[in-house]
């Protein structure tokens, strides 16, 4: 939508609205107009030294995002996975990380960061780069760290880089007490149901409604979490803001978000958990970190299915927006919308997710459970089914390379979805 096609909008809302939205447009006008006159000659001037010196001393400066604790832990990892991959550090590179926040979603996972890399959160690198990075990031000398959610590779052929201190170790062990938790009578189970509590409470000046799609009910996993605890496990609830209360009366389930969380054991438990299963979130990204197994639940969109080790994917069902008919995936993908996260685009598309079935999710959780206890894990006629639906997506396409399985009952309940 160009400028011109806001305005009728604009006009529609209220006088406080359009107060705050002059505002952020005039600041947004300043830090332009002050990036370019100030940052654009400071980062010419370092350019050129960097330059100079580059036979010398070969300098790189990244910035991490330190905000949301998903790329707090997939971009960092990434990186080090694919160092790992080519064979260790380049020679002779002395490599600088900038946090581009005062605002560290987890402080404990940046502390294991820095055990590794040489991490800085001084506040004016930070203000050089958000001036000068227009022009910085155009150079060699200020590569990012992408992630594009399509690197299966990576994830799997590299090991992980984080381990625990022995008083890393000894905390943990002592919280786990702390809940009761003894892990050589009972293997962790984590589950977690997205909802809109973090970041309406943590960004609330952000209209977070394009999310709204990846939210899952954790209502939904109540014959899941009875199944778990059937198995030996003891369940804990993850998340933080969460806006859904759940009652569960059994002792092998903690309301962990709410009683007992803290950052350092959101990254502990995520270690040391026997599975993750749950909704689309930063904290089930972490799982990836260690390899630990998951599930995810409510996955959307479909092109995006979790990447890590031994991870499995149960998606949403697609839907006309208007008539809730159901709607192959193939056309998603051929209309280009297979990896399409905003789900208000999605919407104005004409298509809608239908949300997992309690019955979907217990069936999905039961099928992890056997793939990570055994060797194969999947019977012939169940691996034909995850190959057909790896099928639909065309040679090239970011998906394709993801060797991880949707859920087999949910392709044989749903044959007419994967045609």
């Amino acid at each position: 939508m160009n400028p011109i096609q806001r305005i009728p909008r604009f006009l529609k809302k209220t006088k406080a609205e359009q107060r705050i939205i002059l505002l952020w447009l005039w600041r947004r006008g300043c830090f332009l107009l002050a990036s370019r006159l100030i940052g654009g000659p400071l980062g010419l001037f370092v350019l050129f030294w960097l330059d100079f010196f580059e036979p010398f001393f070969k300098w790189r400066i990244s910035k991490i995002h330190v905000m949301r604790i998903g790329h707090l832990a997939l971009n960092i990892d990434l990186f080090l996975r694919r160092q790992q991959l080519q064979g260790g550090p380049e020679k002779g590179v002395r490599h600088v990380f900038v946090t581009d926040s005062s605002f560290v979603a987890n402080r404990p996972l940046l502390e294991m960061w820095k055990r590794h890399l040489n991490i800085s959160e001084s506040t004016v690198l930070r203000g050089f780069l958000n001036l000068s990075g227009w022009i910085l990031e155009k150079t060699p000398f200020f590569p990012p760290l992408p992630m594009s959610s399509t690197e299966w590779a990576e994830f799997n052929q590299a090991a992980p880089s984080l381990k625990f201190t022995d008083a890393e170790e000894a905390l943990g062990q002592k919280e786990l007490a702390k809940m009761g938790i003894d892990p050589n009578k009972n293997w962790i189970a984590l589950v977690f149901a997205r909802d809109s509590g973090y970041l309406t409470q943590t960004l609330p000046k952000e209209n977070w409604d394009c999310h709204l799609c990846r939210n899952s009910k954790i209502e939904s996993f109540r014959p899941l979490i009875t199944h778990l605890i059937d198995q030996g496990a003891v369940v804990l609830r993850m998340g933080t803001h969460i806006t859904q209360p759940f009652l569960f009366d059994h002792p092998n389930y903690l309301d962990y978000s709410n009683r007992f969380r803290t950052p350092f054991m959101d990254i502990y438990l995520a270690a040391k958990a026997r599975l993750f299963v749950g909704s689309a979130s930063g904290m089930a990204d972490v799982t990836n970190l260690f390899d630990t197994p998951r599930l995810q639940l409510d996955c959307v969109p479909f092109g995006f299915l979790p990447f890590g080790k031994k991870q499995m994917s149960l998606p949403k069902r697609v839907c006309r927006f208007d008539s809730r008919e159901p709607v192959p995936y193939r056309e998603i993908i051929e209309k280009g919308l297979a990896l399409e996260g905003n789900g208000t685009l999605f919407n104005r598309a004409g298509y809608d997710y239908l949300d997992n079935s309690p019955e979907e999710m217990l069936l999905a959780t039961k099928e992890l459970l056997r793939w990570i206890s055994s060797e194969g894990g999947f019977e012939p006629a169940e691996v034909q089914l995850i190959e057909k639906a790896r099928d639909l997506f065309p040679q090239g396409h970011p998906a394709r390379s993801n060797l991880n399985p949707i859920s087999p009952g949910f392709i044989s309940k749903y044959p007419e979805l994967f045609i």
